[in-house]
């Protein structure tokens, strides 16, 4: 990374990154474990390589933003019924970016802000298939791209009147381009291209109702060229009725339309098939937080939620002709309730822990929604250690299991991840050792429709080495 003020008031930021991991080398799956597919052993297949640049420049009230990403990653978990530990198999994405910002103060005492940005993702995919007989194989390298480019623009207007603060916005967003491909030597399975816009409008009124006590209100109205209107408000309650004590009551409302992706992708029937009528999910959301100084150095925030969330987008199986699609799985709710502490010692030490609990069913059936824990428990250490030379950090997580979609319950886990680091021992180097997965435990994630297999094995112990050299 590169930064700099020039003398003509011009600021400047440079930063690349370049990346390259080999991943793990030899990876086993049971549900793959036969002769046939090298007896569930997945060799040099968990690599990564990706490079990231970025830059931003700044003159008075304008600011210029760009970035460009891409990543090459394998893949060891045979997804989507391609040939296993097959290193043909592999993905490329890639991202790039603009964003021009005008941000001013006018002499009324508003800010006024104006964006406009350009974007572009594009992605391809080689996925090896044997499409022959079992002692006949016929193998063809199944071809996989996207082509996102889309625009768009923002102005905003903030100023305070009084006891009221209020902001007022209007975005616009055109996907010139939505394309998606999938072919192989034998045939072109899809080939589409969609152009789809939203405008949006909203206002916001930050209102001090009395002293302690703040009424924020907001509404946004969007309008989408393939799903219509839809608006959706948001209010809080802010009252800190004593010092040290802040309570909020919150609800909101949001929305999203499926995505190109969810509403068009195919290949022809092999693995995936094309949603049809997909609908945009909703959710509406309640909130009480209480925040509270418990003394001087001691700090909590207790909170209880409820989330109901219609027409869930999600990806299945069709039972009947057995191949992947996206579809509305009905209404869902998810309850919960999070407690959180933080204290600051003398000495610079400090200690955070965090518990929090959720429910989450579909609303019909009452059956439990998979791939979440229930519970989740964090507890956070950072201290200084031989006067200040050094410093060490300690996380602790603990999950409980989770439900698979076999209706299997993954194993709970704890983890404990462990940090030494040192500031400024030769001038201008900072040096850091992390040992991820401290005690080498064995867990595994619920897997999703496109796997074979129920649960996959996350990685165990993890060792990373960092340098930071400032000049």
């Amino acid at each position: 990374s590169y930064g700099n003020r020039l003398g003509n008031g011009v600021e400047l930021l440079l930063s690349g990154t370049l990346g390259d991991n080999e991943g793990k080398h030899r990876l086993y799956y049971p549900e793959f474990d036969d002769p046939a597919t090298h007896n569930g052993i997945a060799e040099d297949m968990d690599g990564e390589a990706f490079k990231n640049l970025f830059a931003r420049v700044s003159w008075n009230d304008f600011t210029l933003e760009g970035g460009y990403g891409d990543r090459e990653k394998a893949i060891p978990t045979g997804s989507y019924g391609t040939v296993f530990n097959a290193r043909e198999s592999r993905t490329w994405d890639y991202r790039g970016f603009v964003d021009l910002k005008y941000q001013t103060l006018l002499d009324s005492g508003a800010e006024l802000t104006a964006r406009l940005f350009y974007d572009r993702y594009w992605y391809d995919g080689d996925y090896l298939y044997d499409y022959g007989d079992p002692g006949d194989p016929y193998i063809v390298i199944n071809k996989d791209s996207a082509d996102g480019r889309w625009w768009g623009s923002e102005l905003q207007w903030n100023q305070r009147f009084g006891s009221h603060h209020l902001i007022l916005g209007a975005e616009y967003r055109d996907s010139i381009s939505e394309e998606q491909r999938n072919y192989d030597v034998d045939a072109v399975y899809l080939d589409s291209d969609s152009d789809t816009s939203v405008w949006a409008v909203y206002l916001q009124d930050e209102l001090n109702l009395w002293e302690g006590l703040i009424l924020n209100l907001g509404l946004r109205h969007d309008h989408y060229s393939d799903f219509g209107n839809t608006t959706n408000p948001r209010a809080a309650l802010i009252w800190s009725p004593l010092d040290g004590t802040v309570l909020k009551l919150l609800y909101g409302e949001a929305f999203r339309a499926p995505s190109a992706y969810e509403r068009i992708y195919n290949d022809g029937g092999e693995t995936q098939k094309p949603a049809r009528g997909l609908e945009p999910e909703t959710i509406s959301t309640v909130e009480l937080v209480l925040e509270q100084q418990l003394a001087a150095n001691l700090r909590g925030v207790a909170s209880l939620y409820r989330n109901k969330i219609k027409d869930l987008i999600a990806l299945d199986t069709d039972p009947v002709e057995d191949l992947l699609v996206f579809v509305n799985q009905g209404d869902a709710e998810a309850q919960g309730a999070e407690l959180e502490l933080e204290r600051r010692w003398e000495g610079g030490a400090t200690t955070s822990m965090s518990y929090s609990y959720q429910h989450a069913e579909d609303e019909r059936t009452g059956d439990r929604l998979v791939n979440y824990p229930r519970h989740m428990l964090k507890l956070n250490l950072t201290t200084p250690l031989l006067d200040n030379a050094l410093g060490a950090g300690l996380e602790v997580q603990y999950e409980d299991g989770r439900l698979t979609l076999a209706d299997n319950k993954s194993d709970s886990r704890l983890l404990v991840n462990l940090t030494l680091y040192s500031e400024q021992w030769v001038k201008g180097l900072n040096a850091s050792a992390t040992f991820y997965n401290l005690f080498d435990r064995i867990y595994a994630d619920p897997g999703s429709e496109e796997h074979l297999q129920d649960q996959i094995e996350q990685d165990g112990r993890t060792f990373r080495l960092k340098l930071d050299y400032a000049f």
